[in-house]
């Protein structure tokens, strides 16, 4: 690439690093607020369910009945990001809502 007769090494340019910035942290009210926000028990069940597990929503809407494992209180989830299954902890107060649900 030639501009003004001087030759430019593509390859040489150094992009500028993006600026690192700490995600935004709700406070605890916050979150209660959110997850009372709705009075329809599947919405809230679905919003505790990300919250207290971390799922993503993909992972959320391919959840079933057979991946929760009330006894050992774990989740496993099948194919998640990178089609890796992961396992994670599923809340007491959490299986309760489920169970009423």
């Amino acid at each position: 690439m030639t501009v003004r007769a001087t030759k430019i090494e593509v390859d040489k340019i150094h992009r500028p690093k993006r600026a690192k910035l700490l995600p935004n942290v709700l406070s605890k009210e916050e979150i209660k607020l959110i997850l009372n926000a709705h009075s329809n028990i599947k919405h809230k069940m679905m919003l505790s369910l990300i919250y207290s597990c971390g799922l993503r929503c993909g992972e959320l809407l391919a959840l079933q009945p057979v991946h929760i494992n009330s006894n050992r209180n774990i989740v496993l989830l099948k194919n998640a990001k990178g089609k890796k299954d992961r396992i994670v902890l599923l809340s007491p107060k959490i299986l309760e809502m489920l169970r009423e649900y």
